[in-house]
């Protein structure tokens, strides 16, 4: 499988979001960046698509690069503002990989932010990189492959 960086995922995120007219906070598109992640994990059998871990936060997992890029760059809480656009298609991925992308972000894309925290904190890998912790204690601790590999194949039917 190949990978890509994580920055030519979150374009291609937030094209897709502009080009369907749905709004995105930053927020939001952590999210839609860690179900990607976790469920091409699950399906490719622990190959990563992007090269980052994801933190355990306090309201879920996040990408500390594309946090420090994004947490201001957008002018209204649901609407991140940027002029790359990065087709699906135009990404340098496998057939299998571009197929999973577009079904997660039409899987997830629908459900605003508040639903995609409650997700990943109901979901083990966030739960379990967050053990001991209190519910708002910050935790820089590490979401990996293998929690997000049990979890997410354990759905796969």
């Amino acid at each position: 499988m190949k990978t890509i960086e994580i920055d030519q995922l979150a374009n291609c995120v937030l094209t897709y979001f502009s080009q369907n007219d749905l709004k995105i906070s930053p927020l939001k598109l952590q999210k839609m960046i860690y179900f990607i992640q976790a469920w091409h994990i699950a399906y490719f059998n622990k190959e990563s698509l992007i090269v980052d871990t994801p933190q355990a936060w306090v309201n879920g997992p996040v990408y500390k690069r594309l946090y420090d890029k994004y947490k201001n760059d957008y002018y209204s809480k649901d609407n991140i503002v940027t002029t790359i656009r990065v087709n699906i298609n135009n990404l340098d991925l496998e057939f299998k990989q571009k197929e999973l992308i577009s079904a997660v972000l039409d899987r997830y894309s629908i459900l605003d932010e508040s639903k995609l925290v409650l997700l990943t904190h109901s979901d083990a890998p966030w739960n379990e990189a967050r053990e001991g912790l209190q519910a708002f204690e910050p935790s820089s601790n590490p979401i990996t492959i293998e929690m997000m590999y049990k979890f997410y194949s354990s759905k796969i039917k």
